[in-house]
């Protein structure tokens, strides 16, 4: 993961508003819907995903990896009981 690719993730997670800012995925986790934000490109180890929920205290990841293909990732680390594989499919 290139920090570059990792910088542009974090000013996406901080610029979102938890609603409308889109990445929205089909998935739940304590009431909240999951977003997504990637940077990087798909099938590269040196891209960048972070799956977080926003809630009134703010902002919990609860998953990191990469792109795999266009609409599945590879993760490095993830929260136990938000999924239960390495690989996530939206």
């Amino acid at each position: 993961m290139s920090g570059s690719n990792a910088a542009q993730v974090a000013r996406g997670i901080l610029a979102h508003n938890g609603r409308t800012s889109g990445g929205g995925t089909r998935f739940n986790f304590n009431g909240h819907t999951v977003f997504h934000i990637s940077h990087g490109k798909n099938g590269k180890t040196d891209g960048c995903t972070v799956f977080f929920i926003v809630t009134k205290e703010g902002i919990q990841v609860v998953g990191v990896g990469v792109h795999d293909t266009s609409s599945s990732y590879n993760l490095d680390w993830y929260l136990p009981g938000w999924t239960d594989s390495r690989k996530v499919q939206l």
